[in-house]
């Protein structure tokens, strides 16, 4: 993931340079689906039978997330904040319609 992220995060500031927003954007739109099975994980573990394989499993996957900890965090903040940016543009559009 860690390698993932950053070849990830290379190609969209190439391919967007100058574009911080746009780069930001795409960056959070590549990732997307690989944080949210990242976080997704936990929860399949704790619906499943419990059995000492998956253990070994977890405790792997929970060295994984410490080591990603920040960019996973940094992540999902960018993501929020594009959310939150695009809730405000659509919020001024539909306002400066409705004048």
């Amino acid at each position: 993931m860690k390698l993932l992220f950053a070849g990830e995060r290379k190609v969209c500031d190439q391919i967007f340079e100058g574009f911080d927003s746009l780069s930001e954007q795409s960056f959070a739109e590549v990732t997307k689906s690989s944080v949210s099975m990242l976080l997704s994980f936990g929860e399949a573990i704790a619906r499943s039978k419990r059995s000492p394989e998956k253990l070994f499993v977890l405790l792997d996957m929970y060295e994984i997330m410490q080591e990603l900890h920040s960019e996973v965090w940094l992540l999902a903040c960018k993501i929020i904040n594009l959310v939150t940016i695009s809730l405000g543009y659509w919020f001024h559009k539909t306002y400066e319609i409705n004048l």
